[in-house]
């Protein structure tokens, strides 16, 4: 068929692939949070009339033309692109699993990749719905149709569109200088993606390292985002005092939430350690639970897990009965320096 013909033949049915585009997209969408999987993005599209035109096209002037409509995999398509590499195989997996694969026309062109060459490669995908989810009426009318999913780390999508910029895929379209500049980009930029793997794995670990950690190492542990959410969600003592607080506010506790503010002013209390943050827990107790009851009962209904921690930063402040300490203290929370919390705060210990 020439680009016209089956541009016309494309024309009758584009709006059918559009739609089934969208529903593996939110169904694919559906699948990853149910597996507690977080990709950078998730998107899908129709071909367009003229590049579906041109490619055809092509192929007909190379000798090697489209027969038919169905030969052309790729006239919708999704497009899963990951934070990490190390997440490419789960996706993949969950694409295997909930779908009925085209392996003929399926690839993963990792496993093709020259190493000697620039450039990245993604697993492509064509599928469609199996017989079990054809049986619904929602999904019958898509039968015969086919999707291609394409899943890549999210530099392997720079890399790819980038190069698709520059407007040069094959070595052999550029020039010898050039093509070592590639090569060594290529080699920087996966060195790039295996380090964020590396990282977010010893994330992982050190956040498991505070959760074990028995009370008499916490003097050795830093604040930091990790270590203090990390704390706040496994200790006994400050569970306890959490628990207590949402009983005083009639409330239920929702995720820990700590911004860079925050922990600066942890510091500014002289909070080092999370061995300093329990102590001076235990020391203040009861002056965080006063606290609680004059907040009353949360008008949300939720308090954030931690609420202890943020309490006992606001009576070590009011403690001390400086008016510019109190009022550093609200600047780096970015509060005002002069409002009814100031006052509220020079108040408190009198």
């Amino acid at each position: 068929m020439k680009g016209k013909e089956l541009r016309d033949e494309f024309e009758k049915v584009q709006g059918s692939y559009t739609s089934f585009s969208k529903k593996i997209e939110s169904i694919i969408t559906d699948f990853l949070a149910s597996e507690g999987l977080v990709v950078h993005s998730i998107g899908g599209r129709c071909k367009t009339l003229d590049s579906l035109e041109l490619k055809a096209q092509k192929r007909y002037e190379k000798n090697i033309p489209y027969l038919s409509l169905d030969e052309v995999t790729d006239l919708a398509g999704v497009r899963i692109i990951t934070h990490f590499s190390s997440d490419l195989d789960k996706v993949a997996d969950l694409v295997e699993r909930e779908f009925e694969v085209d392996v003929e026309n399926s690839v993963d062109k990792r496993e093709y990749q020259d190493p000697e060459k620039f450039g990245y490669a993604s697993i492509h995908y064509v599928v469609g719905f199996d017989s079990s989810r054809l049986l619904f009426p929602e999904y019958s009318k898509y039968a015969g149709l086919k999707v291609e999913v394409q899943i890549r780390s999210i530099l392997q999508h720079a890399w790819a569109e980038i190069e698709h910029d520059i407007g040069y895929k094959a070595d052999i379209e550029i020039p010898k200088d050039i093509r070592r500049k590639f090569s060594r980009l290529s080699g920087l930029l996966e060195l790039a993606d295996q380090e964020f793997v590396s990282i977010r794995t010893d994330l992982v670990k050190y956040a498991k390292e505070v959760r074990e950690s028995p009370e008499y190492k916490l003097n050795g542990i830093a604040i930091d985002k990790t270590s203090l959410v990390n704390f706040i969600l496994s200790n006994e003592y400050v569970l306890s005092l959490d628990a207590q607080i949402c009983d005083i506010m009639a409330s239920r506790n929702c995720d820990p939430s700590f911004d860079a503010g925050e922990l600066q002013a942890l510091e500014y209390l002289g909070l080092k350690t999370l061995g300093d943050v329990l102590m001076k827990l235990k020391e203040n107790r009861e002056l965080v639970l006063r606290r609680a009851r004059d907040i009353g009962v949360s008008n949300s209904g939720q308090v954030c897990a931690g609420a202890c921690v943020a309490y006992m930063m606001q009576v070590i402040a009011a403690s001390s009965k400086d008016e510019n300490f109190i009022k550093g203290f609200l600047k780096l929370l970015d509060l005002s320096e002069d409002g009814i919390f100031f006052k509220y705060l020079s108040n408190f210990s009198k």
